[in-house]
């Protein structure tokens, strides 16, 4: 029985051997490769340092960028407002011109034409429109707000580069 026990030690003693011959050499594979190990260790701290300088720029780049359109979305809400009050001043400098034209048909005596008839073939001309240096000056900016004046005077102007 002596016998039987001093194989089994000796055979537990062999496996142990190996297995602390194969974790012998896995450490020493380890340590040849350490330097390798190191160097891939400092790749990715590398790569997660260049990353978060990346986020950080991107980061104030759409906080700049989101700043630049509140600026322009600012400008364009007051340049909307602006035309709005440039349409209501000329809706209301149409209405008085309308007032006028009707006032001076009402006061002009009326002189009915009869209507020729024309041949199909020939195209309807349409009637010229009378300049606006005359209405303004019909009107000589009288009850006309600051805006109605300058909506004039940029009608005025670009008659004149007609």
């Amino acid at each position: 029985m002596g016998i039987i026990l001093d194989i089994i030690v000796l055979l537990t003693l062999a496996i142990t051997m190996i297995f602390a011959v194969r974790l012998s050499r896995q450490f020493n594979d380890l340590k040849a490769n350490e330097s390798q190990l190191k160097s891939l260790i400092l790749g990715l701290d590398n790569s997660t340092n260049k990353a978060k300088l990346a986020i950080q720029e991107m980061s104030s780049t759409a906080m700049s960028s989101g700043e630049e359109l509140q600026l322009k979305i600012n400008k364009s809400r007051e340049l909307y407002d602006e035309l709005e009050m440039v349409v209501e001043a000329g809706d209301n400098l149409a209405g008085r011109l309308q007032i006028m034209a009707e006032k001076t048909s009402k006061s002009a005596p009326s002189q009915k034409k009869p209507i020729k008839k024309k041949a199909k073939s020939e195209p309807i001309k349409k009637p010229k429109a009378k300049p606006m240096k005359k209405i303004i000056k019909k009107d000589n900016n009288k009850n006309m707000s600051q805006a109605e004046i300058g909506l004039m005077e940029a009608l005025k102007n670009s008659r004149k580069a007609e």
